[in-house]
C-alpha cells in the first residue's frame, strides 16, 4: 500500500507541506553540511580510486586535456566561423567541424559531475548520502549538459552566429540567461535528488521538496524571459521577417512554457513530489530532444543555404563560360568576313621624282 501511494502519479506521495516540513528542513540541511557526511563521500571516492586507477586516470586525463585545449579549440571555432561567413564557402565541412569543437569545449564539466555520480553511484551503498549525491550529480549534469552546450553555441563567431545566422541580440541574451540558469539550477538539483534518495521521508519532505521547488521555479523565470512574445527572441523573428508557425504560436509557446513549469513546481507542495519529479524527469528528456530538433533544423537551413550557394555559384560560371565563348565566337566570325586591304593604283611618287 505505502509503494503504491509513494509511487502512482495520481496519488499523494506525501502530505501537503506544513509547518512541520519547514522545521524539518533546518535538520535536513545540518546533514548536507555535515562534515562526517561528506567525510564517506571522500572515503568511498579514495576506495574507488583504488580499485579503478586506470579508469580514474584515463579520466583524468582526459579531463584535464580538454580543459587545457579550451583557448585552442575556442581560437578554431572563430577561425572557422570567419570561414564559413565568407560568401564563397559552400560546404558543410566548416559547419561540422565548429559543431564537433563546440561538443568538445561543452564536455568537461558535465562529464566530470556525470563521471563522478556514476562512480559514487556504483561504489556506495544504497540510501548513504555517497549514493544520494552520485543520484544528485547525474541529474545536475542532465541539465548542464544542454544548457551548456546551448551557450556555447551562441558565443561569437561560433555556430549561432557565423552557421546559423542568428541575431546578436539573441545570442547575448540567451548566453545571460542560460548563465544563471546553470549557476543556480543544478546546484538545486543535486541537493534535491541526494535529499530524496537517502530514504529519509523526513528529508524528503523538507529540504527535498523545497530545493526541487525553487530549481522548477527558476526554470520558470527563464521560461518566462526566453519566451515572452514580445522578448528579444520573437522581437528578432519579426524584424528579420521571419513569421512563420513558431512566431505566429508564441502565446501558446509563452503560456504553455511558463504555467507548464509553474504546474510542475507546485505539485511537490501538494504532496504530489513523486509526480512532480517524473515529470521533471521527461521535461527533461523533452529539452534534450527540443534542442535536438533546434540543431537539426539550423543544420537543414545551413545545407539549403550552401546548396543554393553552389548552385547559384556553379550557374554564374556557366552564364561568365557561355559569354566569354559567344564573345570568340563574335570576335572569330568579325575576324573572317573583315575586307581584304585595297592595292595602290595611283603613280609612284618615288619612280617620278627619279
Amino acid at each position: 500500500s505505502n509503494y503504491v501511494d509513494e509511487h502512482v502519479l495520481w496519488i499523494r506521495s506525501a502530505p501537503p507541506v506544513s509547518l512541520n516540513d519547514i522545521w524539518a528542513t533546518a535538520e535536513a540541511s545540518w546533514t548536507l553540511i555535515n562534515p562526517s557526511v561528506w567525510s564517506s563521500v571522500a572515503s568511498t571516492l579514495a576506495e574507488d580510486i583504488s580499485s579503478y586507477p586506470l579508469l580514474w586516470g584515463a579520466v583524468a586525463v582526459a579531463f584535464v586535456f580538454m580543459l587545457v585545449r579550451q583557448r585552442r579549440w575556442r581560437k578554431e571555432i572563430a577561425a572557422i566561423g570567419e570561414t564559413a561567413q565568407k560568401r564563397s564557402c559552400c560546404r558543410m565541412r566548416p559547419t561540422w567541424h565548429a559543431l564537433w569543437l563546440t561538443l568538445l569545449i561543452t564536455l568537461p564539466i558535465p562529464m566530470a559531475l556525470m563521471f563522478i555520480g556514476y562512480r559514487l553511484r556504483a561504489a556506495a551503498a544504497a540510501e548513504t548520502f555517497p549514493f544520494a549525491l552520485g543520484w544528485g550529480l547525474l541529474t545536475a549534469a542532465a541539465l548542464l549538459m544542454p544548457a551548456e552546450c546551448l551557450r556555447q553555441v551562441c558565443i561569437r563567431n561560433g555556430l549561432a552566429d557565423a552557421h546559423f545566422e542568428w541575431p546578436e541580440s539573441t545570442r547575448r541574451f540567451l548566453r545571460k540567461q542560460l548563465r544563471w540558469l546553470e549557476l543556480i539550477v543544478p546546484p538545486l538539483l543535486i541537493v534535491a535528488s541526494a535529499m530524496g534518495r537517502m530514504g529519509n521521508e523526513a528529508y524528503v519532505n523538507s529540504l527535498a521538496r523545497f530545493a526541487f521547488f525553487a530549481a522548477v521555479g527558476w526554470i520558470a523565470l527563464f521560461a518566462h524571459r526566453t519566451l515572452r512574445p514580445q522578448g528579444p527572441i520573437f522581437r528578432n523573428m519579426a524584424a528579420n521577417q521571419n513569421e512563420g508557425w513558431t512566431y505566429r504560436l508564441r502565446y501558446v509557446w509563452y503560456l504553455a512554457g511558463v504555467a507548464g513549469v509553474l504546474l510542475l513546481a507546485s505539485l511537490p507542495l501538494l504532496g504530489y513530489y513523486y509526480t512532480a519529479y517524473q515529470l521533471a524527469v521527461r521535461l527533461l528528456m523533452s529539452l534534450w530532444f527540443l534542442l535536438g530538433l533546434l540543431f537539426l533544423n539550423s543544420l537543414l537551413l545551413r545545407w539549403l543555404l550552401l546548396h543554393r550557394r553552389a548552385m547559384a555559384m556553379e550557374e554564374a560560371r556557366e552564364r561568365r563560360a557561355a559569354l566569354a565563348a559567344a564573345a570568340a565566337a563574335a570576335l572569330e566570325e568579325t575576324t573572317m568576313t573583315s575586307p581584304a586591304p585595297l592595292e595602290e593604283t595611283g603613280p609612284n611618287l618615288a619612280t617620278i621624282s627619279e
